[in-house]
């Protein structure tokens, strides 16, 4: 019996240990837990409605897939003013949370990984083809969840355009 409250006692020690240990670390962090960091509203504007046509007859995700590599970076991604706008809209529906403002992937979720979220300022990326980029947004790649069911053509081409001019923009 009394080996029996020892060890209750040393549990319960070790469990106090432990909570402070944690509490000491989540109130060091120089990242923030997410109850820490910008709140980050992406449903106050409604989310675009999809196409109308539920099944495309044209077109659709699997033209987007099969279109060579040379006339897609010719003819889809855009350096208009219209699309980076649009780019930058559907990147703070879609993307902001898990890359962040900046484009560091210290998004609100995304900085609770480990390791981050992809940097999308990284040059490794940035060297990426846009053809790489769609891909990787739209049936993804190791921990980023594929997309393509979830954003308009368009919209993730636009984002690409986006990524490209916030990329070029932080260089100079």
């Amino acid at each position: 019996m009394k080996r029996l409250m020892i060890l209750g006692s040393l549990g319960g020690l070790v469990l106090i240990a432990v909570y402070a240990g944690i509490t000491v670390y989540d109130e060091s962090l120089r990242y923030g837990r997410m109850w820490e960091t910008p709140v980050i509203r992406p449903h106050e504007e409604p989310i675009p409605d999809l196409d109308a046509t539920p099944v495309p007859v044209t077109g659709g995700e699997s033209f987007l897939r099969r279109i060579p590599e040379k006339e897609f970076e010719s003819q889809f991604i855009s350096d208009l003013p219209e699309s980076i706008l649009l780019g930058k809209k559907r990147y703070g529906l879609y993307c902001i949370h898990c890359h962040g403002k900046s484009l560091d992937g210290r998004g609100s979720v995304g900085q609770s990984f480990s390791p981050l979220a992809t940097d999308l300022r990284d040059p490794r990326i940035q060297r990426q083809r846009n053809k790489e980029i769609f891909n990787t947004i739209s049936y993804g790649k190791l921990r980023m969840p594929p997309l393509a069911q979830t954003v308009e053509g368009k919209d993730r081409l636009a984002i690409i355009s986006y990524l490209r001019s916030e990329a070029s923009g932080m260089s100079q």
